[in-house]
């Protein structure tokens, strides 16, 4: 009924970047993992052909992850 203006934005700032730095981390460890267990195929051939495809999907979920996370900052400009 009587909206208010947004107040104290730094601490969802502080979050974001938080969430942003532990999903990098987490990134970085799963592509390390990837890029040694793929070998020298490409990344799609690797993730067909592995019979336990969870280390590509914690890559994927990561970077879509990470997409989510960055979203809202691209929007803001």
């Amino acid at each position: 009924m009587a909206p208010e203006p947004i107040g104290g934005l730094l601490m969802n700032f502080i979050v974001l970047g938080l969430a942003i730095i532990f999903e990098c981390f987490s990134w970085y460890f799963a592509i390390k993992k990837f890029r040694h267990a793929k070998g020298k195929r490409g990344y799609l051939e690797a993730g067909r052909e592995r019979k336990d495809p969870t280390i590509f999907v914690v890559l994927f979920e990561d970077s879509t992850a990470m997409l989510g996370l960055l979203w809202p900052l691209q929007a803001s400009r």
